[in-house]
């Protein structure tokens, strides 16, 4: 692959992403050396005595693999794009670090105890981490391709990208002997995988939302016939990973069951982000019995409920979209009905208009926010669409009786 772009072209190019993205971009020569960069403070990460420690695994020369997609275990992602002109190989453009989310005090927390960190490098990783630009994954693909297409005039899709660049994943290749060795030890000593009756019951009563069921299976101290099996040689990890497995299952199993798609997910995501901050084996035995119940209550809540299901829909589509506006044309755009017919359904058969259903939600999620003491009354008003303070106050009255600040007073002299 050969550029026709001259290096003060790719340089340009470079200046004008990071000046629209902040993301940071260093151009190495074949020697490592830095011939330009565009960067900010806090670009290194403290655990690593210099740039070249971070970044020589994305720097790597092959004749072949020209992008390089990857991430770090410290959850940092780059991309590193090998560059060749008419006269020879230049260097190599490495454009990170990003990350896909958010890294708060807890993760930082666990990396600590995961990597064996130093406490007094905490300060400096939360630092460090609070001035990284935030991209999804996917995003930060897009861009690796775009600057590819702009350098080597060559469209490459996501999934070339990924083909490419599977051979540097970072897992460890075992060979068929080693299944068949770990097969054999399992047979020889009776060790067998919990049953499938039980994981077909399991997620049977979840998708009809049969709490009876489910609250005498996690009341039962061994609820699980056979071993649920070794994903990691590590004991928490092994925990960890398999209760990321049950949750996967179990969150299609309500999707079925009649869960709406986004809340299911968003609810597997908050129970995977809990277990990930479990440092116990106990504690992670004591979420399944709330995960399943959380879940087969919700089920239970849509399949017993008296209201006819194009309201059911609607509730469920109001509370996955209360950050944004929500018209009542949007509401039954998504229900495929007519406005004036989901506004009468509504009426009659919650006793509410949609627009006052939409404060009371609103003022529900806003008592949530007061709750955990993260939030100003500003950032939490401005979130939930509310015009301004007075507005969010007089509302706020309406519903729950005490003004905001009154309730976050009352709300911690209980707690």
């Amino acid at each position: 692959m050969i550029s026709t772009k001259t290096l003060d072209d790719i340089r340009y190019v470079c200046k004008r992403i990071f000046g629209m993205l902040k993301i940071p971009i260093y151009f190495f020569d074949k020697d490592y050396n830095i011939l330009f960069e565009y960067s900010y403070g806090y670009t290194y990460n403290p655990l690593y005595q210099g740039n070249l420690d971070i970044l020589k695994e994305f720097l790597t020369i092959n004749n072949k693999i020209f992008l390089k997609l990857g991430s770090t275990k410290y959850y940092e992602n780059y991309f590193s794009i090998k560059l060749c002109t008419f006269d020879n190989f230049e260097g190599t453009l490495l454009i990170g670090p990003t990350i896909s989310s958010e890294i708060d005090s807890k993760s930082i927390d666990s990396l600590i105890r995961d990597f064996d960190i130093l406490a007094k490098d905490r300060k400096k990783l939360i630092e460090y981490y609070a001035h990284l630009i935030i991209m999804d994954f996917n995003s930060f693909a897009e861009l690796a391709l775009l600057l590819y297409n702009s350098i080597y005039d060559y469209k490459l899709d996501v999934l070339d990208l990924l083909e490419k660049n599977q051979m540097f994943i970072n897992i460890e290749f075992r060979e068929n002997d080693d299944f068949n060795l770990l097969n054999s030890k399992n047979k020889k000593e009776i060790t067998t995988h919990h049953s499938q009756l039980y994981e077909i019951q399991l997620l049977n009563w979840i998708r009809e939302g049969n709490l009876e069921k489910l609250q005498e299976f996690t009341k039962s101290e061994n609820n699980i016939d056979g071993n649920k099996g070794v994903h990691s040689k590590n004991p928490l990890r092994n925990e960890k990973n398999i209760f990321i497995s049950f949750t996967s299952l179990v969150s299609h199993a309500a999707i079925d069951g009649g869960l709406d798609w986004e809340l299911a997910l968003n609810l597997s995501d908050f129970y995977i982000q809990t277990v990930e901050e479990c440092n116990v084996i106990v504690d992670i035995y004591n979420l399944y019995g709330k995960m399943f119940l959380d879940y087969a209550e919700r089920v239970h809540k849509i399949k017993f409920s008296n209201y006819p299901i194009s309201i059911v829909k609607c509730i469920t589509y109001i509370d996955q979209n209360l950050y944004k506006k929500i018209s009542l044309s949007q509401i039954a755009g998504h229900l495929s009905v007519n406005s004036s017919y989901i506004s009468y359904l509504f009426k009659k058969e919650v006793g509410i208009s949609i627009t006052e259903y939409i404060q009371k939600e609103r003022i529900e999620e806003a008592k949530k926010l007061i709750q955990t003491g993260e939030k100003s009354f500003a950032d939490i008003y401005v979130s939930l669409g509310f015009i301004d303070q007075s507005h969010f106050t007089k509302t706020f009255k309406k519903f729950v009786g005490i003004s905001p600040k009154d309730y976050r007073l009352l709300y911690s002299s209980i707690n």
